[in-house]
């Protein structure tokens, strides 16, 4: 994720400021990769935000 310029704010959360998306739900359990070593991500949540909202996330997030 960081390849792709987000922010990690909490354990498998990210966030992007640029686009005011943040993803989460990103946990080892959630990424597989492929023969190829390409890295998948299966049932990640996307959503935008406001910066008010990822400023509460990074703050009030309980895993950091």
């Amino acid at each position: 994720m960081a390849e792709m310029h987000f922010e990690r704010i909490g354990i498998g959360t990210y966030y992007d400021a640029n686009e005011g998306l943040l993803v989460y739900d990103l946990v080892p359990k959630n990424a597989k990769k492929d023969d190829a070593g390409n890295i998948l991500l299966i049932d990640p949540v996307i959503q935008r935000v406001t910066p008010d909202f990822a400023d509460f996330m990074r703050a009030n997030s309980i895993f950091h």
